[in-house]
């Protein structure tokens, strides 16, 4: 299968982008029909809904260092660390861990991938905190600072978990349809239908898959009548012969 042969290629290729290598996996799903799977592509592609935290996946989430530029009387400290035990329970929530919900390619595209990155305090937060760190100093601005390296690791994690999908799906279809197009209309249907696990995390997105091809069915009749379609057996109750009908009317 050409696009599946593009999958696996570029998920071990850094050097294709990993926006390009989660659309070509959408066309792949159009084929395969899971829902696991295109919930989570969907996601990687367009980002997280923040407001359902339970739903981030657990490798774009992680407890972070909180910096702060701090000024007093002589004094000056650009990258201060800052112990969030002065706060409430409520806003200390608000800043203790990165919850990183952006599209996958918004992390991928940075110029310079082991640089660390940041995510401002609203001024609201840091005014109410400005002098609660340390005395005779105020907190100018605050900040949770995010390592190049786990940046690095979420897209990794993103462009392995397609490689362990695409690895999977390729051993589970036959040699002879290696293709899903190239499959004949009585069995493509099924496999389309069939259930697909995905990923290790089962509750996030889940690998590997498996596929249940269908036993082998009779060789289509060259037949065009429905009566002629139950009189070979083809179909063996009347409810059937209009679907079996219609698939050799339409193939």
């Amino acid at each position: 299968m050409a696009l599946l042969d593009d999958i696996i290629e570029a998920a071990t290729d850094d050097k294709v982008p990993i926006g390009t290598l989660l659309r070509k996996c959408l066309l792949l799903e159009y084929q395969v029909k899971n829902e696991k799977f295109r919930a989570w592509l969907n996601n990687e592609l367009d980002g997280y809904d923040r407001d359902r935290e339970d739903e981030i996946p657990s490798y774009r989430v992680f407890t972070c260092l909180n910096k702060g530029l701090l000024i007093g009387p002589g004094l000056r400290s650009d990258h201060q660390p800052l112990s969030l035990h002065v706060m409430e329970d409520n806003d200390r929530k608000l800043v203790e861990k990165v919850y990183l919900d952006q599209p996958a390619a918004s992390y991928d595209g940075r110029p310079n991938k082991l640089a660390d990155a940041h995510i401002p305090w609203s001024p609201t937060l840091t005014a109410k905190y400005q002098r609660s760190f340390f005395t005779g100093a105020v907190i100018n601005r605050a900040w949770q600072e995010i390592p190049g390296s786990v940046l690095v690791g979420l897209t990794e994690q993103v462009r392995t978990r397609v490689l362990r999908f695409a690895l999977d799906l390729k051993d589970a279809l036959p040699a002879s349809n290696s293709d899903p197009k190239e499959v004949p209309p009585a069995t493509s249907r099924p496999i389309r239908r069939t259930a697909v696990h995905l990923l290790e995390n089962a509750s996030k997105v889940g690998l590997p898959i498996s596929v249940l091809i269908p036993a082998k069915r009779p060789p289509r009749p060259a037949l065009t009548s429905r009566r002629s379609l139950q009189q070979s057996g083809y179909c063996n109750t009347s409810d059937s012969i209009q679907g079996h009908y219609d698939q050799y009317i339409t193939s």
